[in-house]
């Protein structure tokens, strides 16, 4: 009995990959929008120069030393 829905699963999903196949499929590109793509852009842009800043060392003064900010010692 189980033998009998696998090999009609199987026959079933074989059907449709050979009608797939068959009718192969072509790609259309859409429409380019030019200023949502300029959005996201920037969006992406910032995004980026905010995750660098997170990330970046710190400046050192111009004294030559690093600044720290206040510490938790610090009134």
């Amino acid at each position: 009995m189980f033998d009998k829905i696998l090999a009609a699963v199987a026959i079933a999903l074989i059907g449709h990959l050979e009608k797939r196949m068959e009718r192969g499929s072509l790609g259309r590109d859409g429409d380019v929008d030019v200023g949502r793509l300029s959005r996201a852009g920037a969006r992406i842009r910032d995004w980026m120069r905010k995750s660098s800043r997170v990330h970046s060392r710190p400046e050192p003064d111009q004294g030559g030393a690093v600044s720290e900010g206040k510490g938790v010692d610090a009134d």
